[in-house]
């Protein structure tokens, strides 16, 4: 299923069927908070399930570990997924960056919006058990997005940003705003 917006319509296409739909997407959002993104990035600040709302929260930098159950308040969430987004600032570049990722069960992880990164097993949390090397981070803004998907009881993730040597990049920073 692919989804697509021009901030104006919204574009739903499934190749497995080769059928598309487009939905005005003022009309679209109004039903589905969610989609307020593609009308306003900043839609993203704030979110709305099951009538309660859920907003953007800074997480430890000391612990790496994101307990996706515990920010929602439940012990086990099935067939969820959750898109946690953040935006590393320097006015360096930076090459031959690693990122080390876990997450239980599957995860995507996009770079600049690329895809960078996929796992598809079901797993338990391991600290640092993947190594995506060899990326590059231009100066300025660079925007990293990390798709969690739970299949079954625990919902855990982590990724942490490391240069070649596998040190923390101490000019590196990384915030919630997108401006620098």
């Amino acid at each position: 299923l692919v989804i697509v917006s021009d901030g104006k319509s919204l574009v739903q296409y499934d190749p497995s069927v080769r059928t598309a739909q487009r939905l005005d997407l003022r009309r679209a959002a109004s039903d589905m908070p969610l989609l307020n993104v593609f009308l306003n990035p900043r839609a993203l600040d704030s979110v709305y399930a099951n009538s309660r709302s859920f907003t953007w929260e800074v997480l430890d930098e000391a612990n790496s570990l994101m307990d996706l159950n515990s920010l929602i308040g439940k012990s086990t969430t099935r067939n969820s997924v959750a898109y946690v987004v953040c935006y590393l600032v320097d006015d360096q570049p930076h090459s031959g960056v690693t990122f080390k990722v876990v997450s239980d069960d599957e995860c995507k992880v996009y770079l600049n919006g690329h895809v960078v990164h996929r796992s598809n097993p079901l797993r338990r949390y391991v600290n640092d058990e993947e190594s995506v090397a060899g990326l590059a981070l231009p100066a300025g803004t660079n925007t990293v997005v990390f798709k969690i998907v739970n299949s079954l009881e625990y919902w855990r993730a982590s990724l942490r940003v490391l240069d070649a040597r596998d040190q923390a990049i101490p000019t590196l920073r990384a915030t919630l705003d997108p401006a620098p």
